[in-house]
């Protein structure tokens, strides 16, 4: 009899989920007289709402989300766009060098896909830093905008100079005309500097160098052309002039990793370095379409290499 408290309690409170009841006054067991008392179901709608919750916060939803938006990128279009751009604007170049004495038309013409240019690069940045940086990295995808958008800036600054200066509506020296270049400089520097992490975590340091070596040595070659062209260096001649150029090419061939594309791109962008000034100092007259048939190449090239869903390669 001393368990029967405790087995009768243990009825009672399981009795208790069944609905109304009777208390029994000869055993005093409480006993169901209704309907059983349904089980409440707000437990599980709570799981069932929060279950798509946790798998959005899962790798492999990320890893499809991310996939998804890549997918539905326009960075390709972008890129084969600003190639075109760059395509045309040297055919342009080499008809007007050319068919100087045959055929004449407006410089602005030649400029037209130069100008376009800014647009596409400003759109591949913003589309870029959209797709293919972490959502996360708030300040990441800020220093990819940013820098697309001063880019762009620059570009359409320095091209739109250049054109005033060669029609003659401004009497500027190149030093001034050129000086968005150097807007450019600090652009890639500071981007350079945001990006150094990267390099070293994924132990190509020297690349980093390469592309910092290039990137001031770009600059050294645009103050030595406008010093040039202003008469204050007659006494340097155009191959010592676009030296820099040459150096950080062939300090890529030998030092970076040897690719067909990439490798043959970087030989044929250095002939176009070598021919170049050899005609304009006069040492060889050659045809200014052998000149730029090299970049030609290499544009079309990659515009082919783009359509193929591969990586720009110069």
């Amino acid at each position: 009899m001393a368990g029967a408290p405790a087995g009768g309690l243990g009825l009672q409170d399981s009795a208790e989920d069944l609905g109304p009841s009777y208390r029994d006054p000869e055993t005093g067991i409480q006993q169901a007289t209704g309907p059983a008392k349904q089980p409440d179901e707000a437990p599980q709608e709570m799981a069932m709402e929060t279950e798509p919750l946790l798998s959005k916060n899962s790798l492999g939803y990320k890893k499809e989300r991310a996939a998804a938006i890549v997918a539905h990128s326009r960075l390709r279009a972008m890129c084969i766009g600003i190639v075109l751009c760059l395509t045309i604007y040297m055919i342009l170049l080499t008809a007007r060098l050319g068919l100087t004495d045959t055929y004449e038309w407006p410089l602005y013409i030649d400029f037209i896909p130069l100008w376009v240019l800014p647009g596409l690069m400003y759109l591949a940045a913003t589309d870029f830093a959209s797709t293919h940086v972490d959502p996360e990295a708030g300040l990441g995808k800020f220093m990819v905008v940013t820098s697309g958008f001063l880019g762009s800036v620059v570009v359409l600054a320095f091209t739109l100079l250049t054109c005033l200066k060669l029609s003659y509506v401004i009497r500027w020296p190149w030093v001034a005309v050129l000086t968005p270049a150097w807007a450019m400089l600090l652009v890639a520097q500071v981007l350079l500097c945001f990006l150094v992490p990267g390099f070293i975590k994924e132990d190509i340091l020297h690349v980093f160098f390469l592309i910092f070596m290039m990137v001031w040595m770009s600059a050294l070659t645009v103050l030595l052309t406008s010093l040039k062209l202003d008469g204050q260096m007659d006494f340097v001649s155009w191959l010592d002039v676009l030296f820099p150029v040459q150096l950080v090419l062939v300090l890529q061939i030998c030092l970076l990793e040897k690719r067909r594309f990439e490798t043959t791109s970087r030989l044929l962008l250095l002939a176009t370095s070598l021919m170049l000034p050899i005609r304009l100092d006069g040492i060889l007259k050659l045809q200014w379409v052998i000149i730029f048939t090299p970049i030609l190449f290499v544009l079309l090239w990659n515009t082919a290499r783009i359509f193929d869903g591969k990586e720009v390669g110069l």
